[in-house]
Order: structure tokens, then C-alpha cells, then sequence
């Protein structure tokens, strides 16, 4: 009977070795909500500009890229390379991937007085057909930014950046 609980207790835990995005952004998504966050958008896709102004944005959809990007899996353990350095206000949390298969090749976490300041993420895909670049950069109380490149065989490269401000 104990040998049966034990196991089951085993099952039921999430080892969680690095930073988390998916519950940070989960976070995100509440406070932004509950503060009635209002959001400015500017989108450039090859050279053409839109702006938008959304007075109820949907922050799940808006925050879905970064959620997307974490790396939390038992699998990648092994697979990035921790670096943590201090400033005189700041922690610099820096994963790198030490192989050239996984998305998310770099992610940086900046903390000021143990609360996420800023994060970074630099993500990679590339096979015979096609290949991307993306940099997420968030900031918690100004906004976030998305640019990237695609190409496709046999198309032209694509390439597009969104910057949205959070409006009170």
C-alpha cells in the first residue's frame, strides 16, 4: 500500500527547473486584465505600417507567443546553459541552448527587487524548406516588441515587427 502511494505521489509532481513563462504570463494576463490595461499597437510587415488602438484587448491571445516559448520540459534539462550575474539593482537570468534543434536558443530574464523586470527571447527554427529568426522582448509595466524574418523556399523573405505599448 505504501509502495502504491509513493508512486502515485511521484506521478502527480512538476519538476520545475527553470524560469517558467507559461505561469508568468498566465500572471500577466490576470493583472493586466484586472487593471483594464488598454494596448497600442503598431504592426510593420514588410515595409507596410498599421496601427491599432484596443480599449479591451484579448491578453491571452495578445501574450500567446510568449506563453508558447517556455522550455520547462524534463526533456531540455540538459540542453541549455545557466548563467546568473548581479548588478547593483539587477539579476541577469541567461539560458542559452547548447544545440541548434531547440526554438528557443536564448532566453534572458531581468529582475529588479526580485520581480521580473524584463524578459528577452530569441527563437530559431530552421530545416531544408524554411528558416526563422524571432526576438520577443517584454517589459512588465510598458509593453512588448516582436520582430522577426521568414523564409520559405522558392518565396521571398517576409519580414514583420509588432511594438505594443500598454495604455492605462
Amino acid at each position: 500500500m505504501i509502495l502504491l502511494l509513493s508512486c502515485n505521489a511521484k506521478q502527480g509532481v512538476e519538476v520545475k527547473t527553470f524560469f517558467s513563462l507559461k505561469d508568468y504570463f498566465d500572471k500577466e494576463i490576470n493583472r493586466l486584465t484586472s487593471e483594464q490595461m488598454k494596448l497600442h499597437k503598431l504592426i510593420v510587415k514588410d515595409g507596410k505600417s498599421e496601427e491599432k488602438d484596443l480599449q479591451v484587448p484579448i491578453w491571452k491571445s495578445e501574450l500567446e507567443s510568449f506563453r508558447e516559448c517556455d522550455f520547462n520540459r524534463p526533456a531540455w534539462i540538459k540542453s541549455y546553459r545557466v548563467d546568473t550575474f548581479y548588478t547593483a539593482n539587477q539579476t541577469h537570468l541567461t539560458y542559452k541552448a547548447l544545440e541548434l534543434k531547440l526554438p528557443v536558443q536564448k532566453l534572458e530574464v531581468i529582475l529588479k527587487s526580485d520581480t521580473v523586470y524584463m524578459i528577452n527571447i530569441m527563437l530559431s527554427k530552421k530545416n531544408a524548406w524554411y528558416s526563422s529568426e524571432q526576438f520577443l522582448s517584454y517589459e512588465a509595466l510598458k509593453g512588448y516588441s516582436i520582430k522577426g524574418t521568414q523564409k520559405v523556399v522558392l518565396a521571398d523573405p517576409t519580414a514583420y515587427q509588432i511594438t505594443a505599448d500598454f495604455k492605462p
